[in-house]
């Protein structure tokens, strides 16, 4: 593919159609590993500087089937940033810990019936906060 400004980049596919390489004058994706189902295992970035990692719940764990559970991004030995997810049983995300060297962040989150956000928070990280969200029960719009 050709680029306004002239840059060509070639992006390459495993047998399954699914997105291998992407490269142009530098390497923006080395390689990509994928699971029997297709999920993203693992991910070289660059000229391999950076591995990303992303691990998956079991099909048949309650509150995970398969989701994505932790991703996690390094250069080497040392983890940049790593992600650690817990689910609903329907599929809403209700926590997400963020680590990196300087520090782990933990954030929770809450729904109404209807699954929407109501609430959120953050603990641990550089900005904590929390926070309430309502809905106008005629539209069902965010008010609050």
């Amino acid at each position: 593919m050709t680029y306004p400004d002239n840059e060509i980049v070639n992006n390459t596919y495993k047998q399954q159609l699914l997105l291998n390489s992407v490269i142009c004058t530098n390497t923006y994706i080395q390689s990509t590993a994928y699971d029997e189902a297709g999920r993203m295992r693992k991910r070289l970035l660059g000229a391999g500087a950076i591995t990303s990692g992303y691990g998956y719940y079991p099909w048949n764990t309650p509150n995970g089937a398969g989701r994505l559970q932790t991703a996690s991004h390094g250069n080497g030995a040392q983890t940049l940033q790593a992600f650690n997810y817990t689910y609903s049983a329907v599929g809403n995300i209700l926590s997400l810990v963020v680590s990196d060297p300087q520090y782990t962040e933990t954030q929770t989150y809450g729904y109404d019936a209807l699954s929407r956000l109501a609430a959120a928070a953050v603990t641990g990280g550089p900005a904590n906060y929390s926070e309430n969200y309502g809905y106008n029960a005629i539209t069902g719009n965010l008010e609050t």
